[in-house]
């Protein structure tokens, strides 16, 4: 499970933002786009 914070005041990243930045780093690495028993959750930070 990924932890990921949206809308930081320190370092706002939207859900949109978070959504491009794990599908490219999947296709860096040369993940598929769905990994079984993976997730990722998104927290407001406030």
């Amino acid at each position: 499970m990924h932890l990921l914070f949206v809308d930081d005041p320190r370092s706002p990243t939207t859900a949109d933002d978070w959504a491009v930045a794990i599908r490219d780093a999947s296709t860096e690495l040369g993940l598929p786009g769905r990994i079984d028993y993976v997730g990722h959750l998104l927290l407001a930070a406030d």
